[in-house]
């Protein structure tokens, strides 16, 4: 992999910043960018970017099963929540269908203020904050709406589905 300082990081800056200038209809040079390091969970490369004043954060999916989902359903699901006032406000994406080779597609938001809870413990004001903000957001979804992967059709289907999954693999397993 290419260090901070090596060319290969250079150029995928550079490509990066096109797609992100792209996502946020601005010419390259109207902000600047700065990768942040991953932490081992993450399989995103996220940038913090500064555009007049602001901060914004582009997170640029890599994961090869997810470069066409990921990154629709996160644009979904922060322009779903704006009205709510309860996510990072979404300034722009693009998607892989509209990329050109070797470039990976983005979704770019305003910067939240506080600390993101992996990088620290939630305390139990967090935990019941939380709670209060989870019934907000799962009011049920208006139609049309995509739902996380593997529940098209609700959680109690898909458990249904998966006993008779579970049963046409126990018959196979038992004939063969």
């Amino acid at each position: 992999p290419a260090t901070r300082a090596g060319p290969a990081y250079r150029e995928r800056m550079a490509d990066s910043g096109t797609t992100i200038a792209a996502a946020l209809k601005v010419d390259r040079g109207c902000f600047t960018m700065t990768a942040i390091a991953p932490l081992a969970h993450q399989s995103s490369t996220l940038y913090d970017v500064r555009l007049r004043g602001e901060r914004l954060i582009a997170k640029e999916f890599r994961k090869p099963a997810e470069l066409y989902d990921a990154p629709l359903r996160e644009a979904y699901a922060l322009s779903s929540l704006d009205a709510l006032d309860v996510a990072p406000r979404l300034m722009g994406w693009v998607p892989a269908g509209a990329l050109a080779a070797g470039q990976w597609p983005v979704v770019v938001y305003r910067r939240m203020e506080g600390e993101m809870w992996d990088r620290r413990a939630p305390t139990p004001a967090d935990m019941a904050a939380l709670a209060t903000l989870w019934l907000t957001v799962h009011r049920p979804a208006p139609d049309g709406t995509p739902r996380a992967r593997g529940l098209w059709q609700g959680a109690g289907q898909m458990i249904d589905r998966s006993v008779a999954i579970m049963e046409r693999y126990g018959h196979w397993a038992r004939s063969a």
